[in-house]
């Protein structure tokens, strides 16, 4: 189903306006969940290993380097040991029911979503082909 944001009616889903209040639905669409058995993924688009994909599992995905927290998408590599941006525990992604959301984790040197920033303890709702920042990396989103 999806409620439409301005008067809560539940649409079939993929409806283009709302039965009930007919107001357009084209974005809220666009930023639907993700197909039943879609198993997303981040393909990195900038930084030092371009194309390199991480594949992102259902439940609590993080970000970060790799060090005595584990962490489940290592930037390591990703960044040139000199200019490291990228804290040990970035960023969480989390993956639940066809639904990924992108936390940033108090981190130094912030997260961006699509050039806006991701504050801490505001967790935002990701789409196909959106572009994650993390320091100097950019990662876009695969379905």
């Amino acid at each position: 189903m999806l409620k439409c944001p301005f008067c809560g009616f539940d649409n079939e889903d993929g409806a283009l306006f709302c039965e009930q209040c007919k107001s357009d639905l084209s974005d809220v669409a666009s930023s639907a969940a993700f197909p039943a058995g879609a198993t997303p993924k981040l393909k990195v688009i900038r930084g030092q290993r371009v194309g390199i994909e991480f594949p992102i599992y259902e439940g609590n995905n993080f970000i970060g380097r790799a060090d005595d927290a584990p962490v489940d998408i290592d930037l390591e590599d990703q960044e040139p040991p000199e200019k490291i941006w990228c804290s040990r525990q970035h960023a969480l992604l989390t993956f639940d029911s066809g639904s990924l959301k992108l936390e940033d984790l108090n981190s130094s040197n912030g997260t961006y979503l699509n050039r806006q920033r991701v504050h801490p303890g505001q967790p935002q709702n990701l789409k196909p082909n959106d572009v994650i920042q993390i320091g100097t990396v950019q990662l876009k989103v695969l379905a």
